[in-house]
Protein backbone atom coordinates (compact mmCIF):
# COMPACT_ATOMS: atom_id res chain seq x y z
CA UNK A 1 0.00 0.00 0.00
CA UNK A 2 1.45 3.40 -0.95
CA UNK A 3 2.06 6.12 1.62
CA UNK A 4 -0.54 8.31 -0.07
CA UNK A 5 -3.21 5.62 0.30
CA UNK A 6 -2.26 5.10 3.95
CA UNK A 7 -2.62 8.82 4.62
CA UNK A 8 -5.98 8.96 2.86
CA UNK A 9 -7.20 6.02 4.94
CA UNK A 10 -6.06 7.79 8.10
CA UNK A 11 -7.92 10.94 6.97
CA UNK A 12 -11.02 8.82 6.42
CA UNK A 13 -10.91 7.30 9.90
CA UNK A 14 -10.23 10.65 11.56
CA UNK A 15 -12.90 12.41 9.56
CA UNK A 16 -15.44 9.67 10.16
CA UNK A 17 -14.88 9.61 13.94
CA UNK A 18 -14.98 13.41 14.23
CA UNK A 19 -18.09 13.55 12.05
CA UNK A 20 -19.85 10.95 14.24
CA UNK A 21 -18.88 12.72 17.46
CA UNK A 22 -20.14 16.06 16.13
CA UNK A 23 -23.34 14.43 14.94
CA UNK A 24 -23.89 12.99 18.40
CA UNK A 25 -23.24 16.38 19.97
CA UNK A 26 -25.85 17.89 17.65
CA UNK A 27 -28.46 15.55 19.10
CA UNK A 28 -29.94 15.84 22.59
CA UNK A 29 -27.09 16.15 25.11
CA UNK A 30 -29.40 15.16 27.98
CA UNK A 31 -32.92 13.81 28.23
CA UNK A 32 -34.98 12.36 31.08
CA UNK A 33 -38.68 11.54 30.94
CA UNK A 34 -38.67 9.46 34.17
CA UNK A 35 -40.45 6.55 32.48
CA UNK A 36 -38.05 4.22 34.30
CA UNK A 37 -39.73 5.21 37.60
CA UNK A 38 -36.65 6.82 39.16
CA UNK A 39 -34.89 10.17 39.29
CA UNK A 40 -31.35 8.80 39.30
CA UNK A 41 -28.73 11.51 38.76
CA UNK A 42 -30.72 14.21 40.57
CA UNK A 43 -29.52 15.43 43.98
CA UNK A 44 -31.94 15.47 46.92
CA UNK A 45 -31.86 18.37 49.37
CA UNK A 46 -33.95 18.69 52.55
CA UNK A 47 -34.08 21.66 54.90
CA UNK A 48 -36.46 20.95 57.80
CA UNK A 49 -40.18 20.29 57.44
CA UNK A 50 -41.69 17.10 56.06
CA UNK A 51 -41.92 15.97 52.49
CA UNK A 52 -40.97 13.39 49.90
CA UNK A 53 -39.38 12.69 46.53
CA UNK A 54 -40.89 10.31 44.03
CA UNK A 55 -41.82 9.54 40.44
CA UNK A 56 -45.59 9.40 40.14
CA UNK A 57 -48.33 9.18 37.52
CA UNK A 58 -49.55 12.65 36.67
CA UNK A 59 -51.40 13.93 33.61
CA UNK A 60 -51.01 10.62 31.74
CA UNK A 61 -47.24 10.53 32.23
CA UNK A 62 -44.52 9.60 34.71
CA UNK A 63 -43.32 12.78 36.41
CA UNK A 64 -40.70 13.47 39.08
CA UNK A 65 -42.42 14.88 42.17
CA UNK A 66 -41.19 17.04 45.07
CA UNK A 67 -43.58 17.54 48.03
CA UNK A 68 -43.04 19.68 51.10
CA UNK A 69 -45.07 20.75 54.16
CA UNK A 70 -44.17 23.03 57.09
CA UNK A 71 -41.16 25.26 57.56
CA UNK A 72 -38.27 24.41 55.25
CA UNK A 73 -37.71 23.10 51.74
CA UNK A 74 -37.30 19.96 49.62
CA UNK A 75 -35.60 20.06 46.22
CA UNK A 76 -34.17 17.94 43.39
CA UNK A 77 -31.32 19.51 41.45
CA UNK A 78 -28.80 18.80 38.70
CA UNK A 79 -25.90 20.67 37.07
CA UNK A 80 -25.50 21.11 33.31
CA UNK A 81 -22.70 22.62 31.21
CA UNK A 82 -23.62 26.10 29.96
CA UNK A 83 -23.56 26.80 26.24
CA UNK A 84 -25.10 30.03 25.01
CA UNK A 85 -27.14 28.53 22.18
CA UNK A 86 -28.09 25.21 23.78
CA UNK A 87 -31.81 24.74 24.39
CA UNK A 88 -33.19 23.93 27.84
CA UNK A 89 -36.68 22.43 27.92
CA UNK A 90 -38.90 20.88 30.60
CA UNK A 91 -42.54 20.37 31.58
CA UNK A 92 -43.63 21.60 35.01
CA UNK A 93 -46.73 21.71 37.18
CA UNK A 94 -46.44 23.74 40.42
CA UNK A 95 -49.17 24.01 43.06
CA UNK A 96 -48.66 25.95 46.31
CA UNK A 97 -51.27 25.69 49.09
CA UNK A 98 -51.77 28.40 51.70
CA UNK A 99 -51.87 26.97 55.21
CA UNK A 100 -53.74 29.85 56.84
CA UNK A 101 -52.55 32.32 59.49
CA UNK A 102 -49.74 33.61 57.20
CA UNK A 103 -48.33 30.12 56.63
CA UNK A 104 -47.27 30.65 53.03
CA UNK A 105 -45.71 28.23 50.57
CA UNK A 106 -44.21 28.11 47.09
CA UNK A 107 -42.80 25.76 44.49
CA UNK A 108 -41.30 25.76 41.02
CA UNK A 109 -37.85 25.79 39.45
CA UNK A 110 -34.74 27.84 40.16
CA UNK A 111 -32.13 28.19 37.40
CA UNK A 112 -28.77 29.33 38.77
CA UNK A 113 -25.79 30.42 36.67
CA UNK A 114 -22.41 29.40 38.11
CA UNK A 115 -18.69 29.93 37.56
CA UNK A 116 -16.30 26.93 37.42
CA UNK A 117 -15.81 27.46 41.18
CA UNK A 118 -19.59 27.28 41.86
CA UNK A 119 -19.94 30.98 42.56
CA UNK A 120 -23.51 32.03 41.74
CA UNK A 121 -23.56 34.86 39.21
CA UNK A 122 -27.34 35.12 39.28
CA UNK A 123 -30.53 33.09 39.13
CA UNK A 124 -34.08 33.14 37.84
CA UNK A 125 -37.07 31.45 39.44
CA UNK A 126 -40.36 30.36 37.88
CA UNK A 127 -42.68 29.79 40.80
CA UNK A 128 -46.21 29.42 42.05
CA UNK A 129 -46.47 30.84 45.57
CA UNK A 130 -49.08 32.09 48.00
CA UNK A 131 -47.31 35.36 48.82
CA UNK A 132 -45.72 38.13 46.75
CA UNK A 133 -42.98 37.57 44.21
CA UNK A 134 -39.51 38.94 44.89
CA UNK A 135 -36.57 39.89 42.64
CA UNK A 136 -35.84 37.53 39.73
CA UNK A 137 -39.01 35.55 40.43
CA UNK A 138 -41.53 34.93 37.66
CA UNK A 139 -45.00 33.81 38.61
CA UNK A 140 -46.60 30.71 37.07
CA UNK A 141 -50.15 29.41 37.39
CA UNK A 142 -51.30 26.03 38.67
CA UNK A 143 -51.41 24.38 35.25
CA UNK A 144 -48.81 22.22 33.53
CA UNK A 145 -46.72 24.04 30.95
CA UNK A 146 -43.69 23.39 28.77
CA UNK A 147 -40.79 25.78 29.31
CA UNK A 148 -38.44 25.97 26.34
CA UNK A 149 -35.69 28.44 25.48
CA UNK A 150 -32.01 29.06 24.83
CA UNK A 151 -29.78 29.02 27.89
CA UNK A 152 -28.85 32.62 27.06
CA UNK A 153 -32.54 33.56 27.20
CA UNK A 154 -32.90 32.11 30.68
CA UNK A 155 -29.77 34.10 31.64
CA UNK A 156 -31.53 37.34 30.74
CA UNK A 157 -34.29 36.44 33.24
CA UNK A 158 -31.51 36.31 35.84
CA UNK A 159 -30.24 39.73 34.80
CA UNK A 160 -27.06 38.27 33.24
CA UNK A 161 -25.65 38.72 29.75
CA UNK A 162 -26.05 35.38 27.98
CA UNK A 163 -22.55 35.73 26.52
CA UNK A 164 -20.89 36.33 29.92
CA UNK A 165 -17.63 34.29 29.71
CA UNK A 166 -17.72 33.61 33.47
CA UNK A 167 -20.77 31.34 33.14
CA UNK A 168 -19.57 27.74 33.22
CA UNK A 169 -22.70 25.78 34.12
CA UNK A 170 -26.27 26.02 35.28
CA UNK A 171 -27.96 24.39 38.24
CA UNK A 172 -31.56 23.33 37.66
CA UNK A 173 -33.42 22.93 40.96
CA UNK A 174 -37.08 21.93 41.29
CA UNK A 175 -38.22 22.90 44.77
CA UNK A 176 -41.15 23.04 47.20
CA UNK A 177 -41.10 25.10 50.39
CA UNK A 178 -43.47 26.10 53.15
CA UNK A 179 -43.89 27.90 56.46
CA UNK A 180 -45.41 26.95 59.80
CA UNK A 181 -47.11 29.49 62.06
CA UNK A 182 -48.73 29.19 65.47
CA UNK A 183 -51.87 30.80 66.86
CA UNK A 184 -52.83 30.70 70.52
CA UNK A 185 -56.37 29.50 71.30
CA UNK A 186 -58.30 28.64 74.46
CA UNK A 187 -57.62 24.99 73.68
CA UNK A 188 -53.90 25.65 73.33
CA UNK A 189 -51.59 26.50 70.44
CA UNK A 190 -52.82 25.72 66.94
CA UNK A 191 -50.29 25.24 64.14
CA UNK A 192 -50.77 26.12 60.48
CA UNK A 193 -48.55 24.73 57.71
CA UNK A 194 -48.20 25.75 54.09
CA UNK A 195 -47.54 22.95 51.62
CA UNK A 196 -46.46 22.67 48.01
CA UNK A 197 -46.07 20.18 45.18
CA UNK A 198 -43.99 20.47 42.02
CA UNK A 199 -44.03 17.86 39.24
CA UNK A 200 -41.58 17.98 36.33
CA UNK A 201 -40.94 15.89 33.25
CA UNK A 202 -39.20 15.71 29.84
CA UNK A 203 -36.11 17.59 30.96
CA UNK A 204 -33.75 18.01 28.02
CA UNK A 205 -30.65 19.91 26.97
CA UNK A 206 -30.25 20.04 23.18
CA UNK A 207 -26.83 21.04 21.90
CA UNK A 208 -26.41 23.60 19.13
CA UNK A 209 -23.13 22.00 17.96
CA UNK A 210 -22.98 21.12 14.24
CA UNK A 211 -20.20 19.48 12.19
CA UNK A 212 -17.75 22.12 10.99
CA UNK A 213 -16.84 22.43 7.26
CA UNK A 214 -13.26 21.31 7.94
CA UNK A 215 -14.55 18.09 9.44
CA UNK A 216 -16.69 17.40 6.39
CA UNK A 217 -13.74 18.07 4.08
CA UNK A 218 -11.57 15.67 6.05
CA UNK A 219 -14.28 13.04 5.93
CA UNK A 220 -14.87 13.38 2.17
CA UNK A 221 -11.19 13.37 1.25
CA UNK A 222 -10.64 10.28 3.35
CA UNK A 223 -13.65 8.59 1.80
CA UNK A 224 -12.31 9.20 -1.70
CA UNK A 225 -9.01 7.76 -0.60
CA UNK A 226 -10.70 4.65 0.73
CA UNK A 227 -12.54 4.19 -2.57
CA UNK A 228 -9.26 4.44 -4.46
CA UNK A 229 -7.69 1.92 -2.11
CA UNK A 230 -10.40 -0.74 -2.45
CA UNK A 231 -11.01 -0.24 -6.21
CA UNK A 232 -9.66 -3.19 -8.23
CA UNK A 233 -6.54 -2.29 -10.08
CA UNK A 234 -7.26 -2.18 -13.84
CA UNK A 235 -4.40 -3.46 -15.99
CA UNK A 236 -3.99 -2.83 -19.72
CA UNK A 237 -4.65 -5.69 -22.16
CA UNK A 238 -1.19 -5.77 -23.68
Amino acid sequence: MSKIKVRLCVFFVMGFMTFVLNAQAASSSYSDNFENDNYSGWTESITNGTGSFSVSDKNASKMAHVYHSGSGMHSLSKDFIYNTDDTLSFDMLAIAVYGGNNADSGCGVKISFLTPFNTILGYATFTNRTDDLSTNQNGVDQNQHNYNGLMSTYATFAGIEGTDPDISKINLSFFSWGETTMKSTFAGPHYYSGSANVWFDNVSIVSSTVPVPGTLGLFISGLLGLIVWIRPEIKPDF
